[in-house]
């Protein structure tokens, strides 16, 4: 019971988190308790989730945001305040992802009641330019002191994607970070609300029992009533999706773990970690989740089909009885969720249609590094197709999405600041298979500079090195 000489609503919210906090999967995951007079049901009394945004607040238990910079990275970031240091930085912790970072701008952005600046926002990146900007000491000349780590890979991936985003300004160009163009306007603007994005997931397409493919940029759509947590912001969107496919939908997400393909990382099925975003590596680490079994390309799915989809041995990366085979039989719709500004990324399918296809510029490789589940070492062999290193082999799948959308085989809805793109796996397959009859080369940008005489391997290393570094004489040409 609540303490009598105290705020009763306060007392109570007080003890629901600590009733409930054990049972959730962080301590900072109940981010607010709010008390209302009633709860919008369904005519079976199911409480309407996508309504409940809409209700009148008769008490909140939401406190502002700390302004201390400290106090701030562990609320936004759930990391613990020892861990905390100097040097932190984006992608110097995993907790430091693209997501985590968007809320940090926004954080930032709530505590000074304004729009950070760009030299801000590329401050914003160590945890030196955090603090400095909100004791106020910051000015444009401590862009040049800004450090970034050249030799991290994650950290350098995660800013290009910030830039992208149009989140960070494009003076990072001038650092050595590749920048890609982008299509959208920033991760800022108005309330993403649990309603708008339910909706916008069921004009594109998504229906209840439906089996979904999702690829995910959960950063690039804005804020949401979520609010800056970056839990809380997970959840608001697995909600979301779950509310679309109801209960006797699957949700199905890619959980590459790329690490072991490019520096022979052991992989782990149960704790290697997905590099394809925060929402995969969240929808990865959810209670029921099945995750398959392949190093590289491993897909995770949550519902009642997630061991038809994952389930069992999955030695070829894009193969018949790969994840990607059995959401092809499943005719699992294929969506993309604010990836707009990648026009080439988001749609792993493709790769099963260019293998189940044999398009000229792949092959099978052969992996052999450790693979284990539930502590056993999974023999193998794994293989996986890939394209030919070189010779000029750039993806442009904007083309094929466009196709789709132009014929009427694929939505394009817009939420928040991006959009949703959304096909079936049969419309994908049969549209992609009559492109390539015409041109096997129609997922790329140009068709590969393949040079006569020589047959492509790995690329200009090992063995093969002298081949590719050769003259080729007029003869040959």
């Amino acid at each position: 019971m609540p303490n009598p000489t105290s705020d009763p609503a306060d007392a109570t919210s007080n003890a629901v988190v600590r009733t409930i906090t054990g049972l959730l999967p962080s301590a900072q995951a109940l981010k607010e308790v709010r008390f209302v007079a009633d709860l919008p049901r369904s005519s079976v009394g199911k409480v309407l989730k996508g309504r409940l945004s809409e209700l009148e607040v008769l008490y909140s238990s939401y406190r502002d945001l700390p302004r201390d910079p400290r106090l701030l990275v562990s609320e936004i970031l759930h990391v613990p305040l020892i861990e905390i240091h100097e040097d932190m930085a984006l992608g110097s912790t995993r907790r430091w992802d693209s997501l985590a970072h968007v809320s940090l701008i926004c954080a930032a952005e709530t505590l000074l009641g304004r729009q950070l600046q760009e030299f801000e926002m590329l401050a914003l990146t160590t945890f030196r330019g955090l603090k400095r900007l909100l004791e106020g000491t910051l000015s444009p000349l401590d862009i040049a002191s800004v450090e970034l780590d050249a030799e991290n890979r994650e950290q350098r991936d995660l800013i290009a994607l910030m830039v992208w985003n149009r989140i960070l300004p494009g003076a990072l160009e001038n650092r050595g970070i590749d920048i890609k163009h982008s299509v959208v306007n920033g991760a800022r603007g108005n309330t993403l609300t649990s309603r708008e994005l339910t909706q916008a997931l069921r004009s594109a397409g998504l229906c209840v029992g439906d089996t979904l493919l999702l690829h995910a940029d959960v950063s690039s759509l804005g804020l949401t009533e979520a609010g800056h947590d970056r839990e809380a912001i997970l959840a608001f969107h697995l909600d979301c999706l779950r509310q679309a496919i109801g209960e006797s939908g699957t949700l199905a997400m890619c959980t590459s773990f790329e690490d072991y393909g490019r520096y022979g990382t052991p992989f782990i099925l149960e704790e290697s970690p997905s590099r394809l975003g925060s929402l995969s590596e969240y929808v990865r680490t959810r209670p029921g989740a099945v995750r398959s079994i392949h190093p590289i390309v491993s897909v995770t799915a949550l519902g009642p089909a997630a061991e038809d989809i994952c389930g069992g041995s999955h030695y070829d990366g894009f193969g018949y009885d790969s994840p990607w085979g059995r959401l092809h039989r499943a005719n699992a719709k294929l969506m993309t969720l604010g990836m707009g500004h990648y026009p080439e990324m988001g749609m792993t399918f493709l790769h099963y249609v260019e293998h189940a296809y044999g398009v000229p510029y792949q092959y099978n490789k052969i992996y052999t590094a450790p693979v284990t589940a539930a502590k056993k070492i999974i023999p193998g062999p794994f293989t996986m197709s890939v394209r030919y290193l070189d010779f000029g082999i750039t993806y442009d799948t904007n083309r094929f999405k466009n196709g789709l959308v132009e014929r009427g085989l694929a939505r394009l809805v817009p939420v928040g600041n991006n959009s949703i793109f959304c096909t079936t796996a049969n419309e994908a397959m049969t549209f992609a298979v009559q492109e390539l009859q015409h041109n096997r080369y129609y997922f790329l940008k140009n068709a590969p500079n393949f040079r006569p005489g020589e047959v492509p391997m790995d690329g200009a290393t090992g063995k093969m090195q002298y081949v590719y570094d050769r003259p080729i004489t007029e003869q040959e040409r």
